[in-house]
């Protein structure tokens, strides 16, 4: 599995955010807990969550959107025949719009 530098770059933008509002131990357990799910249920079955919806729209339709419920965090990924690739880490209340615009600033 192979995370973006996009998705680690989020990771640190919400790990601030939530440092402030839990405690650095409080958001780590939360962030780690969110990604290392992640990774094990999508490592196991990387096509068990749904495309993404507002990607699909776009006509971009192998990418996967990876819901954990108890944290309301969402990773947007795609695979290949080699890898799965975690690019960009949400809130569930974040704009995918807002967050692609973020990133195509970012590059």
């Amino acid at each position: 599995m192979i995370f973006s530098a996009t998705f680690n770059q989020m990771a640190l933008q919400h790990f601030d955010y939530l440092a402030q509002k839990t405690g650095a131990s409080q958001a780590h357990s939360l962030l780690t807990d969110t990604i290392s799910t992640f990774a094990q249920r999508i490592g196991t079955h990387p096509h068990s969550a749904p495309v993404c919806l507002e990607l699909s729209e776009l006509g971009l339709k192998d990418y996967f959107d990876y819901i954990d419920s108890s944290s309301q965090f969402r990773i947007i990924y795609r695979v290949d025949k080699h890898n799965i690739y975690a690019l960009l880490l949400l809130n569930t209340r974040q704009s995918m719009e807002r967050a692609l615009i973020n990133h195509c600033l970012m590059i």
